[in-house]
């Protein structure tokens, strides 16, 4: 029998730290586009229990191992990290983390070494800290301050664009731009364009300014003298006032207040002149009094504590008796309101009994009646529109004639209304639609507005015009719309008022309906910024979609494989990825774009390896042994 001894040598595991440890980056990056942060370790050994770590600060960005490397002496290492920044990773701390997991028998920590921290200036187009639109208003002779500030990285620089005036001046500080109005006035109202810019892009705010005026004048407009019980018209004059809508206009008779007239749907913002009706039927104990207008703007929240107001000259106007057992006239009724070529029956009588003559004067059907104290006037179909019909009565003594005026409104409703507008309007930008009226009359009982569905935009009437034949109106309202108003109808009504002894309700004739579109820029359904993961082999799905008018066209930006294919349906854009690698794992960008601009999102993919399958198995070699026989 032979006999071997076996002679067992043990030799240990010989391991060096990392020499150096540092970080090799761009000067910057930018939001969105993926760059590369390389972990830089010297003079390291062995390579395979090695492990170098990525940290944004505390978070994990990747985690590189070199299991596969035999070599036992020292090396270098450069590990490259995909790194696709946001907007808030400018400022962070990056830092490399080298690690020796030598396991069983190693050092407890596992040894590792640190590279000094290191800040990369990400870099991004500039974006607003507040609304892209904004109305703001002052009061005549005020001041205000308009300001404009954004996130940008470089800091943005700023540029105000609007018609320069000695009263405005531009002040950029703390990295805020304003514009600061001081005394303001009509010149100034209109809108101040912000520019924040960069060398990577632009964000423009729009500040529209309104200034409220006060009335340049207003005064008193009235007949010579009035008579006792018979209606008369005392008009307000109110010039050069902005904006109408809170306008109040008022006539008072000493401290009475007789009438009331707010514009609160005239969406002018521009001066106006306003003349303004009142009827007044004076008593005897008016003759001597004053009366007054006041013009009065109601500014509500944010305005004046006391609303500004303007008063006219106070005026006295004379009464004169009148007494009936002079002149006797007696017109039944003594409004009428006729449509053109219909009929109409008017009486007129008197109580005196020294009668000659009683009639009808008038363009068409005159009537002249002996001896008699009544006149009918009676046209069966009333085709003129100048009738002018006055009651006389002749008498025996003085006075010998008295005549009296039919108060007559001849109407006729619009032949046809219509809207004319543009083919489209921008959002944000003011358009005008306008109410196209044809042969209606009297043009002083017609009220025109256009209404957003049952939403009224606008008002117009002409009490002012005293045309008695058929007119054609045009009547322009400014309308800036918002994105919701896409698809909204618009109409125009025009509407007869015409007051006492009128067609209940009022006649009004529509336009047809009219839808204008309204083209926007695409804006984004989701995030701009989103980071998904998919496991590798695996499938997945990237979605980008946004609203726009015209709709957008969807253009996706990335190395194009054979295992990624891009699909648009029902305004939805979407990459299909399938059996996944990490070739895959990159940042795709989605550009949905159309005539007024574009919408980008970006999308960061992750593939994970499956973990599972490296569970239980270990890369741990402390002891070499060497058998010796």
């Amino acid at each position: 029998m032979m006999c071997s001894v076996i002679n067992i040598e043990k030799r240990r595991l010989l391991t060096e730290y990392p020499e150096n440890v540092s970080l090799i980056a761009p000067e910057f990056m930018k939001i969105g586009v993926e760059s590369t942060i390389t972990c830089q370790v010297l003079d390291v050994a062995p390579a395979r229990y090695l492990s170098v770590k990525l940290y944004k600060g505390d978070e994990q960005l990747g985690n590189r191992s070199f299991t596969h490397d035999s070599t036992r002496f020292p090396v270098n290492e450069s590990i490259p990290f995909p790194v696709t920044p946001t907007r808030t990773d400018n400022g962070v701390e990056y830092t490399c983390v080298a690690e020796l997991q030598l396991g069983p028998g190693g050092l407890k920590p596992n040894p590792e070494k640190r590279s000094p921290p290191l800040k990369i200036p990400v870099v991004y187009k500039p974006s607003l800290l507040s609304a892209a639109e904004e109305n703001v208003e002052v009061r005549e002779g005020g001041s205000i301050v308009l300001n404009c500030s954004a996130d940008g990285n470089p800091a943005p620089t700023y540029e105000w664009k609007y018609p320069k005036a000695d009263n405005v001046q531009e002040i950029t500080k703390d990295g805020v731009s304003t514009v600061n109005i001081t005394r303001a006035s009509s010149s100034n109202d209109r809108v101040y364009e912000c520019h924040a810019k960069n060398t990577y892009g632009v964000a423009m705010k729009n500040i529209t300014l309104t200034v409220k005026e006060y009335p340049e004048s207003v005064s008193l407009i009235a007949p010579d003298f009035m008579k006792i019980g018979v209606e008369s018209t005392i008009t307000c004059q109110v010039l050069d006032v902005a904006p109408a809508r809170y306008l109040s206009v008022k006539l008072y008779k000493g401290d009475e207040q007789l009438g009331n007239r707010s514009f609160t749907h005239n969406s002018t913002r521009f001066p106006v002149n306003e003349s303004v009706p009142f009827p007044v039927t004076p008593t005897r104990a008016d003759n001597g009094a004053e009366y007054t207008c006041v013009a009065e703007l109601q500014l509500g929240p944010g305005g004046p504590k006391l609303n500004p107001a303007k008063l006219s000259p106070p005026l006295k106007i004379p009464v004169v008796c009148v007494s009936s057992a002079v002149c006797d006239v007696n017109i039944d009724p003594s409004r009428v309101v006729v449509r053109f070529g219909d009929p109409v029956t008017v009486n007129c009588s008197t109580t005196r009994e020294d009668v000659l003559e009683a009639g009808w004067e008038a363009s068409v059907s005159p009537v002249n009646e002996q001896k008699s104290k009544i006149a009918v006037w009676n046209v069966s179909s009333l085709t003129v529109w100048d009738a002018e019909p006055k009651c006389f009565i002749n008498y025996m003594n003085e006075p010998r004639q008295c005549v009296e005026k039919l108060d007559l409104v001849i109407y006729k409703y619009p032949e046809n209304v219509s809207l004319i507008a543009p083919e489209f309007m921008k959002i944000g930008v003011e358009s005008t639609i306008t109410c196209q009226v044809l042969d209606v009359a009297p043009a002083r009982y017609l009220s025109v507005k256009l209404y957003k569905g049952d939403e009224q935009l606008g008002n117009r009437s002409f009490t002012h015009d005293s045309t008695r034949f058929p007119v054609n109106e045009s009547i322009p309202f400014p309308v800036t719309p918002t994105r919701t108003d896409n698809g909204a109808e618009y109409t125009c009504v025009a509407e007869l008022q015409l007051g006492p002894g009128g067609p209940k309700p009022n006649p009004e004739k529509r336009s047809p309906p009219l839808k204008i579109p309204v083209v926007y820029k695409p804006s984004l359904l989701s995030a701009a910024e989103e980071n998904v993961e998919v496991r590798e082999g695996g499938s997945i799905v990237l979605n980008c979609s946004a609203d726009g008018n015209p709709a957008p066209t969807y253009e996706w930006k990335y190395p194009k494989a054979d295992n990624v294919q891009e699909i648009t349906k029902d305004g939805v854009s979407t990459v299909n990825i399938t059996r996944a690698s990490s070739s895959n794992a990159r940042v795709y960008e989605c550009h949905a774009k159309n005539t007024y601009g574009v919408a980008m999102k970006n999308i960061t993919l992750n593939v994970s390896s499956d973990s599972a399958q490296w569970g239980n198995k270990h890369f741990q070699i402390l002891d070499i042994f060497a058998v010796r026989g």
